[in-house]
């Protein structure tokens, strides 16, 4: 039995499979879109500092900062107005009148400021377009961001190395919110500038610093390649650890290091510490809280390191 092509069931079942395969190829000749994204373009593409490439649909208008280097930049930015969420630490900010601000416009404090003081039940009632995390201490909530499709973006924040990772994060941020980034270049030169100046006037040129966080049985110290540890090579200090990272030493090794001038953060302790030992070879300047907020938080704050630094200084008699 001959099947005629004219025959109207035959003629119509060839249009189909035409139809399908035209589909298929169009289909598997054209780059899908990666899972989760939507068909049409993004507003912005980020690689963040997981090395993430962050897909955002439109500049971000609810916000939360996990970090006070992080909100602190945001405020320094003139964008404190998108955000809806914040750590406990940043609720405590006086800079710029942080605090203040944020009380006024009832930001809902998540936790925090380490990842698992973070309420992440608060951040999903707030339904953020973007959480801003730091690298180093929410790492861990990357995957459990992810799991309830939340957009989360990394940045240096607190773990930052450098002032250079500093103007990453700006630069990172300015991109987010569609802001000039002539701002980060003018932040930058002013800062050179401000170092600089400062290198003759704090006395600290080719001097071994140590500089004490925290003490306790153990005496915790910032290394090299640290936020800190850049901060004061800038300003023409020698840092006494040769160690990379946060370093932990015992007041023996603390003596060893033999250091010509400490420098403890205002909760350290380590004035105590020294007091309770008997220890009265060491000069030692405990920083104001001020002081030790703009070095522990990286971040625009940096800009008034030098001057508090020197008003320390002075008032210790360490500078005359």
């Amino acid at each position: 039995m001959k099947i005629s092509l004219k025959h109207p069931l035959v003629a119509l079942g060839v249009v189909g499979l035409f139809i399908v395969a035209t589909v298929m190829v169009l289909y598997f000749s054209n780059p899908r879109p990666p899972v989760g994204s939507d068909i049409l373009e993004p507003y912005l593409e980020v690689t963040d500092a997981l090395n993430r490439t962050i897909r955002l649909k439109a500049p971000p208008q609810r916000v939360v900062s996990l970090a006070p280097s992080i909100t602190e930049t945001l405020a320094y930015l003139g964008v404190l107005d998108r955000v809806v969420g914040v750590d406990s630490y940043s609720l405590a900010s006086d800079y710029l009148g942080l605090n203040e601000t944020l009380e006024a416009r009832n930001v809902v404090d998540v936790g925090g400021y380490w990842y698992q003081y973070i309420s992440v039940e608060k951040i999903l009632e707030l339904s953020p377009d973007v959480v801003l995390a730091d690298a180093g201490a929410h790492a861990p909530l990357k995957d459990t961001f992810e799991f309830y499709n939340i957009t989360s973006i990394f940045l240096h924040g607190g773990s930052s190395k450098s002032i250079n990772e500093v103007a990453e994060d700006m630069r990172l941020l300015a991109k987010i919110f569609d802001l000039n980034s002539s701002m980060v270049e003018e932040f930058l030169a002013e800062a050179e500038e401000r170092y600089s100046s400062a290198r003759s006037r704090l006395g600290l040129e080719g001097k071994r610093v140590l500089i004490v966080l925290y003490s306790a049985d153990l005496v915790w110290v910032a290394g090299r390649d640290t936020f800190i540890s850049n901060l004061f090579e800038k300003l023409g200090a020698v840092n006494v650890i040769d160690k990379e990272g946060w370093v932990s030493l015992s007041l023996e090794q603390v003596l060893r290091a033999n250091p010509e001038l400490v420098l403890a953060t205002a909760d350290s302790g380590f004035d105590k510490t020294i007091d309770q030992q008997g220890l009265s070879g060491l000069r030692v300047v405990v920083l104001s809280q001020e002081a030790s907020n703009a070095l522990q938080r990286p971040g625009p704050r940096i800009l008034d390191v030098p001057d508090l630094l020197y008003k320390d200084l002075v008032e210790s008699g360490a500078v005359g």
